[in-house]
């Protein structure tokens, strides 16, 4: 089986795409970000190719066709994105402040309001947040032409809402590996009013 799955940074597809893979015993591949397709049409040539993979993208990746089109070398189209923007933005926010600021990592515990004004003013300069709004776009609308349901960050993390179109879906989902894998994966992220997984 070969599943595609479009998705927009910050929207648990790291943890999602893990869980999936080892509860349908499906490797995954995704487009790294150093990818070119000009230097590595190969690389998606390849993917398609196999019998068996979950092929991690997102929207704006050049993969020598159109999105629509794409989707036709695989069997299932997941689409995942993440409904609320201000928590959406901030996600990105820590992302870069942790890895190109204090160099420290994702893992663990977040405080954005502990974040300093001098970083976020850095890192406001940096991060583009319409161009992450025109890829959920590119998604909702990819859903409609589909006429597919689209995944969002608070379904995976707050609701049985994907476990129970993943058991709809696959015949051969593993509910329980599904369960234990994204359990491990669950980052937090601390605000002063709430804690947020």
């Amino acid at each position: 089986m070969r599943i595609l799955f479009v998705c927009v940074p910050r929207t648990g597809s790291s943890s999602f795409i893990k869980s999936l893979s080892k509860s349908l015993d499906i490797p995954y591949i995704s487009i790294p970000d150093s990818y070119s397709y000009e230097q590595n049409s190969s690389f998606i040539e390849s993917s398609i190719r196999k019998d068996r993979v979950i092929f991690r993208m997102s929207p704006d990746n050049n993969v020598g066709y159109n999105l629509k089109e794409f989707c036709l070398f695989f069997d299932k189209v997941i689409l995942l994105s993440r409904l609320d923007d201000k928590d959406h933005y901030e996600s990105l926010v820590n992302l870069y402040y942790r890895e190109h600021i204090i160099e420290y990592g994702t893992k663990g515990l977040y405080v954005y309001e502990d974040i300093p004004q001098a970083s976020l003013n850095e890192i406001e300069k940096v991060i583009n947040y319409e161009e992450v709004k025109d890829q959920k776009k590119q998604i909702e609308q990819l859903g409609l032409e589909l006429k597919q349901e689209v995944i969002y960050y608070e379904d995976i993390f707050y609701s049985n809402k994907v476990i129970n179109y993943l058991t709809s879906e696959f015949a051969e989902f593993n509910r329980e590996v599904y369960e234990n894998t994204i359990a491990q994966t669950k980052k937090q992220r601390i605000s002063r009013k709430t804690v947020l997984i």
